[in-house]
């Protein structure tokens, strides 16, 4: 998701409506956004704000998250999106989500040639949590949910919006996981140079879950979105 205007109607800034092409939403979608809802809503109840934070998840089984550093730097969410990107490169990954919090405004659609309110200014926005998850096949998934608050404005809950759940979103955190066809043995090694350099000792423990051994196939360890990703 971006900082960028939003284009819908109801949908949070960088946020779109997609194409009916678009491949199957994988089996475990439900499992993954179940996970990333419980560690959201502890997150949010406990301390009353959620990081922007990827969920990795690899083909070797393992799963991490990696939380955005020097929020407060100009191109920290550029830089942070550039990262997990040269991770997927590095190593083989099965998904990638990302939970964040985000404005969300509910407006009618613009006369032609005006563009549409950009809803972090506007009085009337929503709080929400946003959940997307792109796998390696290409399919997509989000959820959104409100936020919920007590009278003192202490945070309650996240109620799930399920009608918002085909929203798409675009941006600096979409295609996060480089098209199968172009990785090669060449670039996956150059990559992990990199990662080396930009997340050192951190990229060791990344290549060391992705080069061990694979579980066993009837072991829950063996389906990632049974790891809870704290």
């Amino acid at each position: 998701m971006s900082n960028d205007r939003s284009t819908n109607v109801k949908t949070p800034e960088g946020a779109s409506r997609p194409d009916d092409d678009r491949p199957p939403t994988p089996p475990d979608a439900g499992s993954v956004h179940a996970d990333l809802c419980e560690v959201a809503r502890g997150l949010m109840t406990q301390y009353g704000n959620l990081d922007l934070c990827a969920h990795v998840c690899l083909e070797s089984g393992a799963s991490f998250p990696i939380l955005l550093q020097n929020c407060g730097e100009p191109d920290a969410r550029e830089a942070f999106a550039d990262r997990i990107r040269l991770l997927t490169m590095a190593v083989p990954t099965r998904y990638v989500a990302i939970s964040m919090e985000a404005w969300m405004l509910a407006v009618d659609e613009p006369p032609h040639g005006e563009p549409p309110p950009i809803p972090s200014q506007s009085d009337r926005r929503e709080e929400v949590v946003v959940l997307t998850c792109e796998w390696s096949g290409g399919a997509t998934a989000s959820w959104i949910h409100a936020i919920e608050r007590d009278e003192n404005g202490d945070v309650v809950g996240l109620r799930h919006r399920d009608d918002l759940d085909s929203t798409q979103f675009d941006g600096r955190f979409a295609n996060l996981l480089p098209p199968p066809e172009m990785m090669t043995e060449g670039i996956r090694g150059t990559a992990r140079i990199a990662l080396r350099q930009a997340m050192c000792p951190v990229a060791e423990e990344i290549f060391k879950a992705a080069d061990g051994p694979r579980p066993d196939p009837g072991s829950s360890a063996a389906d990632p979105t049974h790891r809870r990703m704290h």
